[in-house]
């Protein structure tokens, strides 16, 4: 979300700064409208800073458990092999007391009759397995005390890392609640002013033949300027879209125009951004700079013509040129190719301002500097030549 969010004011503060290339508003608007984007832009920085502290928080927190977890396992393992080597000394000193009694039946054995020793070393035999039989016992108990505590520590363990699984896992639940409720709060004080409702309505004037006037990018920037505004789309042949071009005098598509420009200026953000619209006979209709308006309804289309409008001295008119220059020699068809100025009648009459800046077949008009493919590609969506199969430099020259 906050991307998105980012991504729009960013929108935002360069359709502003061309408004104010285009002379559309003043230096002061621009500078207002800057600082409010600018501000929110920190904003967010902000609020994206504040979720990284936070998980670097969680993460120390996670590393202490940890530790503390490690440090316990080491201190039950070395109690566990003191009670083990105890109770060795124990058993080796009831062992030991066994031996010592034995010995007092030998003498017995030796004064016994030869009849009689067999006996006896049956008797002496049967001791000896006795001893045997308690020596294995003894080494049995050993192994089952011995076990016991390998158990205990076993379940220890066990238990230790239920409960770091269970603190992990809430932890994380926590951390993610922690975002959702940061994000919500972002939205809620970066988008504040949006909760206005506005009865006023915006007319979208349009043409399916303009290959590039797409109306998608001012119109996310005015549902930002004007929150709850309401839109609709006319195509320039329809009868309601041509009552508005000739009372409003429109000669340029996309057109953007509000019916009510008393409910306009209700708005909160209106004041802001009034230098980008004329009033005409109580409607407001967005400057063709701000617009970006492309498509001249009002003139002839010329086949296969090309003009291109710069400004002398200008680095970047320039370049443009020697990149137009390549398209142009590429071509074996004879086209119709102009450098004009951007002082001249014609390109007042046009309302071109920004420089460079191209018209193909008299009607459509792109701007900037391009590469050759770009200016092939836009010119034959106009028209049909053996230029357009060919490749060009896609990179600037």
């Amino acid at each position: 979300m906050n991307a998105n969010q980012r991504e729009k004011l960013e929108q935002e503060l360069n359709f502003l700064k061309e408004s104010f290339d285009a002379e559309v508003i003043t230096e002061d608007e621009y500078e207002k409208g800057k600082e409010r984007i600018e501000k929110k832009l920190q904003e967010i920085k902000g609020a994206d800073s504040g979720k990284k502290e936070d998980k670097k928080v969680e993460a120390e927190k996670y590393g202490k458990i940890a530790e503390n977890s490690e440090s316990q396992k080491k201190n039950e393992e070395a109690s566990s092999k003191e009670e083990e080597k105890e109770k060795k000394i124990e058993q080796g000193k009831t062992q030991e007391a066994g031996i010592e009694e034995s010995p007092k039946s030998i003498p017995v054995i030796l004064n016994l009759k030869k009849d009689e020793k067999k006996d006896a070393a049956k008797i002496e035999l049967s001791d000896e397995y006795k001893k045997e039989k308690t020596n294995a016992e003894i080494h049995k108990s050993d192994g089952e005390l011995g076990r016991k505590p390998k158990k205990k520590k076993i379940l220890w363990i066990a238990v230790l890392i239920l409960i770091l699984g269970i603190y992990l896992f809430y932890g994380y639940k926590n951390t993610q609640q922690n975002e959702i409720t940061a994000t919500t709060e972002i939205h809620n004080s970066i988008g504040a002013h949006n909760t206005e409702s506005s009865s006023a309505t915006l007319t979208v004037i349009n043409s399916d033949e303009c290959f590039n006037c797409d109306s998608s990018r001012i119109l996310g920037i005015m549902k930002e300027w004007f929150p709850g505004m309401k839109y609709r789309e006319l195509d320039y042949k329809s009868e309601d879209a041509k009552k508005l071009v000739d009372t409003l005098r429109i000669d340029i598509l996309p057109a953007y125009i509000f019916d009510n420009g008393n409910e306009l200026e209700k708005m909160e953000r209106f004041e802001d951004v009034k230098g980008a619209f004329s009033n005409i006979e109580g409607k407001y209709i967005l400057s063709r700079d701000a617009a970006g308006s492309t498509y001249y309804i009002g003139r002839e289309p010329i086949k296969m013509k090309l003009d291109l409008f710069i400004r002398n001295g200008d680095k970047a008119s320039l370049r443009a040129e020697e990149n137009v220059n390549a398209f142009i020699e590429a071509s074996e068809e004879e086209i119709d190719f102009n450098v004009i100025d951007v002082e001249s009648e014609m390109a007042k009459e046009l309302g071109i301002k920004i420089v460079p800046a191209f018209i193909i077949n008299n009607i459509i008009k792109f701007s900037g500097v391009q590469p050759p493919e770009v200016i092939k590609q836009n010119f034959c969506e106009l028209n049909e030549a053996e230029v357009c199969k060919k490749e060009l430099s896609k990179s600037l020259i």
